[in-house]
């Protein structure tokens, strides 16, 4: 079978980038195990402009909010249903002196769209919401599967070979694989010398006694409101263990502060437990880009948590650098880690 791209893992960041280079007419083949604990499928998929003590906008907000909004109202439109809900984020003030720091914040120009009223103990935060990832991750899948270029697999490294111009895994020949398998790619020897720094965090699903505010709220952990009385809470965080297994410490963390956030709706029922492993990165920026020795590989990963926000710009641009119509954004280009290999 004969493919131009081969593309390894179905997260959100292997379903985007497949999205784009399917609408530039690329062959490609998608790989994917279907692991239920990805990162991708268990998170909750938050996008908040807005992030930190300091109250600073997300990195390159200015371009990829707008890129993320008008992707996935495109595919809302073509599927006929939902996919991303805007939803204000209530923070909470942790403090008076970022009570002060959010009153300095919103007289900044460039900050006045993002930040909205105080409200109660906290303030308001604008263009902010949910994608439903695991509905939009089944979506694509199915888009892959009528076309015939899915395949539900595991990819053994050893089982990858390189020739003069194509790449060939099992009976695939392409012209280059991509690697898309968030923190997996610790373990890819060609790409395990990108600085990762991959964070486990565990999300609960509760239904509640009382029904929930319409806002998110954003206090160290949040409290995302799915529908009345349904609601998600997260995340915990933690550099070890790195694996998919939920805890028990856990579960009582974010029982602990679903009853902080939201002390009217008592829990009456944990609905899921999920743990995954986030894909951060040491300069908090993702990894894209080609092998610097081997040019038929290259990587697309390293989103952390704000895959929901950065993906759709990231994907659409390294999907018209894979068609040849531009050059990599140089502020995501792994050779900026050239002197690691």
């Amino acid at each position: 079978m004969q493919a131009e791209v081969l593309i390894v893992g179905q997260g959100l960041a292997g379903s985007l980038l497949a999205w784009h280079l399917l609408q530039r007419n690329t062959r490609l083949i998608v790989v994917d195990d279907q692991h239920r604990h990805s990162a991708s499928l268990v998170a909750a998929g938050l996008i908040n402009p807005i992030t930190g003590k300091r109250l600073v906008k997300s990195w390159n907000v200015e371009q990829c909010l707008p890129a993320a909004m008008n992707f996935y109202r495109m595919l809302e439109t073509q599927w006929q249903k939902p996919v991303y809900h805007q939803k204000t984020i209530l923070r909470l003030f942790a403090s008076q002196q970022e009570r002060e720091l959010w009153a300095r914040r919103r007289l900044q120009p460039d900050y006045q769209c993002y930040l909205g009223n105080a409200a109660g103990d906290g303030f308001h935060i604008l263009q902010s919401g949910y994608l439903n990832t695991r509905d939009l991750l089944l979506g694509i899948r199915d888009v892959l599967r009528q076309r015939g270029c899915f395949i539900d697999a595991c990819v053994d490294y050893e089982d990858i070979t390189f020739h003069s111009q194509e790449v060939r895994w099992r009976h695939i020949s392409a012209k280059r694989i991509i690697f898309c398998e968030g923190h997996g790619i610790s373990n890819n020897p060609w790409f395990n010398a990108l600085p990762l720094q991959p964070a486990q965090g565990e999300i609960l699903t509760l239904k509640v006694a009382a029904p929930l505010p319409k806002s998110i709220i954003n206090s160290g952990k949040w409290l995302l409101p799915i529908d009345a009385q349904t609601a998600k809470v997260g995340a915990t965080f933690q550099w070890q263990p790195l694996d998919s297994i939920p805890t028990a410490k856990g579960k009582q963390e974010l029982l602990d502060a679903c009853q902080r956030l939201c002390p009217a709706s008592p829990v009456l029922e944990v609905l899921d437990h999920a743990c995954g492993v986030r894909p951060g990165t040491r300069d908090k920026k993702p990894f894209i880009g080609m092998h610097p020795r081997i040019p038929q590989i290259g990587v697309f990963n390293g989103f952390g948590a704000k895959g929901a926000l950065l993906i759709p710009y990231y994907a659409e641009r390294f999907a018209n650098y894979l068609s040849g119509s531009s050059q990599l954004p140089e502020e995501t280009d792994i050779m900026r880690f050239a002197a690691d290999w």
